[in-house]
């Protein structure tokens, strides 16, 4: 049966599905009367355990991915995703065992003895190919028959279920059959509800890694959805299942093709790197990382210095212009090349001592190029010097404290010119 008839039916059954009857008699139920304070309080609590339970189920997921980890560190023959998933589906191993039986017992070693009668190159017959002939067998036996035949070949599957429950299992497999009697089933339980309620539904699933043997997935309940979805996104259900795919098995990083859009990803990563890195060595919440002024905004606030910076200029990833460097840069943070230090209070008082004496150094060349500068320009009659406005009157002699708080330039308390011609016209 093809994909397109089994659709059919699927349809045929949504569109043919009788009347709904009832079928049992309910009475009704006294309902509980609740106030505004108790529903708030239900509500809290109900989102409190809801809160706990997904914290639960994260924590226990990182446990399951720390054993991952470690299995990947001690076997490195798969990946971490790989050994995850093996893990999960062993649960599912575990969960579908039975206990061993006479009549399962009695059926295996009679097929095992009518296999082995074969000759060489025939094919072998399988258990339910035999089943209703060694049944008929199997009720003409007495108890004490059936206890003496599967003595030893009880023991023996015993061994035979003990033997596969440690073999190796193969992963990509176990995931496919689980995939497909998962969505078999999900499909069935979609196609029974659209035929008692109506209701249409899409379903699409694809695989993520290229280990899966698992082809994209496409249900659809009804023809209008499949039209609409055409309609929509001008692409049946069955290329976006495989362009889907194709997102998913690439991952984001397939998306971002061209240079400038991966430049800007890898500058956004690197300054998120050592934003993170930075608040994990001073221990506390830092909300913004300043280069340009890095010793004043940072190392004077939080006492934490940059140690391997790899680049010749100290700039903000975002200012890097090189590909190269932005990878090397990036590199450096990732393996621990470069980190940052948090000193101690002797390191500090030390690096505070000598930050101290290179800003005065600094200072004083400043101070030495201006006034080499302001010897160089001529100055013009009319302006007064700065030390001849600010000399304070001799009969005021608390003006000699105040003088030294006061700048030594003209600024706001030099007389302009307009203020001198109003006096003179005045006088």
């Amino acid at each position: 049966m093809t994909r397109s008839q089994h659709h059919a039916l699927r349809y045929l059954k949504t569109t043919k599905a009788s009347a709904r009857t009832p079928w049992r008699h309910r009475t009704k139920c006294c309902a509980i009367t609740q106030s505004q304070a108790d529903k708030a309080a239900l509500k809290e609590k109900r989102l409190s355990n809801k809160t706990s339970y997904a914290n639960a189920l994260n924590a226990a997921q990182d446990v399951l991915m720390e054993q991952a980890v470690k299995l990947r560190a001690e076997f490195g023959t798969h990946s971490v995703e790989y050994y995850f998933e093996a893990i999960m589906q062993h649960s599912r191993f575990q969960s579908k065992k039975k206990a061993p039986n006479r009549w399962n017992a009695f059926l295996r070693a009679e097929v095992k003895k009518h296999n082995d009668a074969l000759p060489d190159g025939e094919p072998r017959a399988k258990a339910t190919e035999l089943e209703h002939e060694i049944a008929m067998v199997w009720n003409g036996m007495t108890d004490s028959e059936k206890t003496e035949a599967t003595t030893d070949a009880i023991e023996e599957l015993k061994e035979h279920r003990a033997n596969k429950s440690i073999a190796v299992h193969n992963v990509p497999i176990s995931a496919f059959h689980d995939t497909r009697v998962t969505l078999d089933k999900i499909a069935s339980e979609l196609s029974n509800l659209a035929a008692r309620t109506g209701k249409k539904s899409l379903l699409i699933a694809v695989r993520s890694d290229t280990d899966h043997l698992q082809q994209p997935f496409v249900y659809v309940s009804n023809e209008i959805v499949a039209d609409y979805f055409h309609t929509l996104t001008r692409t049946t259900t069955g290329q976006f299942a495989m362009r889907l795919e194709a997102c998913c098995i690439s991952g984001v990083t397939g998306l971002v093709s061209n240079y400038k859009q991966s430049f800007l990803a890898l500058k956004k990563e690197t300054a998120s790197i050592i934003l993170e890195k930075l608040c994990e060595v001073a221990q506390t919440n830092i909300p913004k990382m300043f280069y340009s002024n890095f010793d004043s905004l940072i190392t004077t606030k939080y006492g934490v210095v940059v140690v391997g910076w790899p680049l010749a200029k100290f700039q903000s990833p975002s200012d890097v212009g090189s590909m190269t460097e932005l990878k090397v840069l990036s590199n450096a943070w990732k393996t621990g090349v470069a980190t940052f230090h948090k000193m101690s209070q002797v390191e500090w008082k030390q690096w505070d001592d000598e930050n101290f004496q290179r800003v005065l150094q600094v200072d004083g060349a400043n101070n030495e190029s201006n006034n080499l500068t302001s010897a160089m320009q001529p100055t013009t009659a009319s302006e007064p010097s700065a030390d001849l406005l600010m000399t304070p009157p001799t009969q005021y002699p608390e003006w000699e404290e105040v003088s030294l708080l006061l700048p030594r330039s003209p600024g706001k308390f030099a007389p302009t010119k307009e203020k001198e011609s109003s006096k003179r016209t005045a006088s």
